[in-house]
């Protein structure tokens, strides 16, 4: 009760000038009706009452509005709020060429591709101006010509000739400059490509009925071109299309991605649904490690290999949570068929060759049971 007649109490000091005279008028204007109507009426106690509901009504304006007012004091922010905040992962989707070469390409290369079009496309209607002025004239003195012969040029006419060709010669240097800058653009984006940061996946033409996507390795773009009007890339004989570009994490966000996927699967140990959302971001993880052989040399061959191994204890603990059969069975490969995708060997001891062969080899084979097994999960669910 004491706390109630604080918080009224704080709510009348809350009130402004206005809001006083506002009340004051209010209360004025309805004791004069009840007034005017008790004299009439002759009735003392309807106005009594009507004088009491004005004085509720006051009240009420004053306190019951405003208290809330006091109530809700202002949200303080939390110190070190920031530092707590929840981190999200952030998404690498799959872009339409067109798309992808916008989003990716140094900004700085873009801003010179699309200065140098606006120079070329302004000369380009200062030049369909000038023909159109140029027409004009050899329509208007063309009426008058009597004698081809000793037909002179008059000097508007030659000006504007003269005019058209410089414009002619300026808009040509133009387009070579942005030719060139929209060539440099591309360059960077396949740079980006075969350097591994950007990826692509594809479609291998011809078309089979059992054809799938698959990501095109980082060292065919030494001789594919991207073409983004169709989709395609293309280049000595090689050819994909429905191509789709992404980004490729850091390895600081690989880490954290990786980091963050393998403590989620672990807090739900058990549940078949989230083994299943495991095994196929580890599918995704193999597919990136086995397009990492071909750039495997004896520097960095154990490191690849340590990949390899710490991989394949992560699949079959995912794979045991759903069914151990299965994990035993994965484990066991039989007979090791070449791998789908031949990657250069750029190891020099001959020593190192028969293991990396064998290794990836092996690594390819699993990535096929690992997708067939995320399949069969798929239709059990």
């Amino acid at each position: 009760m004491v706390a109630f007649i604080a918080r009224c109490w704080r709510a009348l000091g809350s009130l402004s000038l206005m809001d006083w005279l506002l009340g004051l008028a209010k209360l004025s204007l309805l004791g004069v009706l009840a007034a005017i109507w008790a004299w009439l009426a002759s009735l003392p106690v309807v106005l009594s009452g009507l004088i009491a509901f004005t004085c509720a009504y006051l009240l009420w304006t004053a306190i019951v509005i405003r208290i809330a007012v006091v109530k809700s004091p202002p949200s303080v922010e939390k110190a070190g709020s920031n530092d707590t905040e929840e981190k999200t992962i952030e998404q690498f989707e799959w872009l339409l060429p067109i798309v992808a070469v916008e989003k990716f390409a140094e900004p700085a290369l873009i801003e010179n591709r699309d200065r140098t079009f606006r120079a070329y496309k302004e000369a380009h209607d200062r030049t369909v101006i000038l023909e159109r002025q140029l027409s004009q004239l050899q329509a208007k003195y063309g009426k008058r010509l009597v004698n081809p012969h000793s037909y002179q040029v008059p000097s508007d006419q030659l000006e504007a000739a003269h005019a058209i060709a410089k414009q002619r010669n300026g808009e040509a240097l133009l387009k070579l400059t942005y030719d060139a800058a929209e060539t440099e653009w591309r360059d960077d984006i396949h740079r980006k490509l075969e350097n591994g940061v950007l990826v692509a996946n594809g479609m291998a033409s011809p078309l089979m009925a059992n054809t799938q996507t698959q990501e095109i390795p980082a060292y065919q773009w030494r001789i594919l071109r991207l073409d983004t009007a169709k989709d395609e890339a293309t280049g000595e004989g090689l050819k994909y299309v429905g191509v789709r570009l992404r980004r490729v994490a850091s390895e600081a966000e690989e880490a954290f991605e990786h980091g963050f996927n393998k403590a989620t699967f672990e807090r739900n140990k058990g549940n078949a649904e989230a083994a299943v959302l495991r095994l196929a971001q580890l599918r995704t993880e193999g597919v990136k490690i086995r397009n990492e052989a071909g750039y495997v040399d004896d520097t960095n061959l154990q490191e690849w290999l340590g990949k390899l191994d710490t991989w394949m204890h992560e699949v079959l603990d995912a794979i045991r949570a759903v069914s151990a059969v299965d994990a035993e069975l994965f484990r066991t490969l039989d007979v090791v068929t070449p791998a789908r995708l031949q990657v250069p060997i750029r190891l020099k001891n001959q020593l190192h060759v028969p293991v990396f062969v064998n290794v990836y080899n092996q690594h390819d084979l699993r990535l096929v049971r690992l997708k067939d097994l995320l399949e069969k999960y798929q239709k059990r669910a």
